[in-house]
């Protein structure tokens, strides 16, 4: 039954979230996080809820965490909708679509944002001190 719901989850795909994450990770994955997830966005459970239930002695080793899972493949979604701020796992094509949406817009700001930081800093050599900072 539940191979049933992740196959109609992929657009009728023979093929389910728990495949896709298998063939990211090679095979070899391991996520403590990824499988304590809730699926959806309107499940979603904010971060420090779930660093406390498992234990993590901080939450930068919990980001830790799901830097390592994501890197190996597990589709871990973060939203920020306020009221629903938190983690999931993407119970959609759709949502996957939308969180993939949102991170290259975030990932492009950045870029943005080191790309003007990058042509000051050569503006500045050879300068000892930032004007009106001084």
């Amino acid at each position: 039954m539940e191979r049933a719901k992740e196959t109609a989850a992929c657009d009728g795909a023979a093929i389910s979230y728990g495949d896709i994450i298998t063939a990211n990770a090679g095979g070899q994955g391991v996520f403590p996080v990824f499988s304590m997830l809730p699926s959806g966005e309107a499940n979603a459970v904010p971060s420090r809820t779930i660093a406390e239930i498992m234990s993590f002695p901080d939450i930068r080793s919990f980001r830790a965490e799901i830097a390592r899972e994501r890197r190996a493949g597990a589709l871990i979604l973060s939203s920020k909708s306020s009221g629903n701020a938190g983690l999931y796992r993407p119970a959609n094509r759709d949502e996957l679509a939308r969180y993939l949406s949102r991170r290259e817009r975030e990932a492009k700001a950045e870029l943005y944002t080191l790309k003007a930081t990058r042509k000051a800093l050569r503006q500045l050599d050879g300068q000892t001190e930032i004007e009106g900072q001084g």
